[in-house]
């Protein structure tokens, strides 16, 4: 972490890696450095991001999960969804769509197709 610029996480969010990125390993960090997390929310510790950002001792942030993105009932109800990360002009967020190639959406439109008429007794 010392001499990385970038560094991207991709592993499962358990009990050993809930909070792998917090205050102490931040200020490990290189003050220009870069963490893209594109694995799980709450493997990256929101709110030692948070602080580090406003204070300028990481480069940035940019990630495609949050921990807390299915607040409530899972965003269907009247639950708002926010983050103080969502003031920080070095953070980036975008929806977790990685397998939502257009290969991935084909492939699961005719999966659901094939169940469609196995339950119906079609073939």
């Amino acid at each position: 972490l010392k001499v990385s610029d970038f560094v991207s996480i991709h592993v499962p969010l358990t009990p050993d890696t809930k909070d792998l990125f917090n205050a102490k390993s931040i200020a490990g960090m290189k003050n220009d450095a870069v963490v893209l997390n594109m694995s799980r929310g709450g493997i990256v510790n929101e709110k030692d991001m948070y602080e580090a950002l406003k204070a300028g001792t990481i480069g940035g942030y940019a990630t495609d999960v949050m921990e807390n993105e299915l607040a409530g009932s899972g965003l269907t109800g009247n639950d708002s969804f926010v983050s103080p990360l969502f003031e920080c002009d070095n953070f980036i967020v975008s929806p977790h769509i990685g397998a939502q190639s257009v290969d991935a959406s084909r492939d699961i439109g005719i999966l659901i197709i094939s169940k469609v008429k196995e339950a119906l007794g079609l073939k």
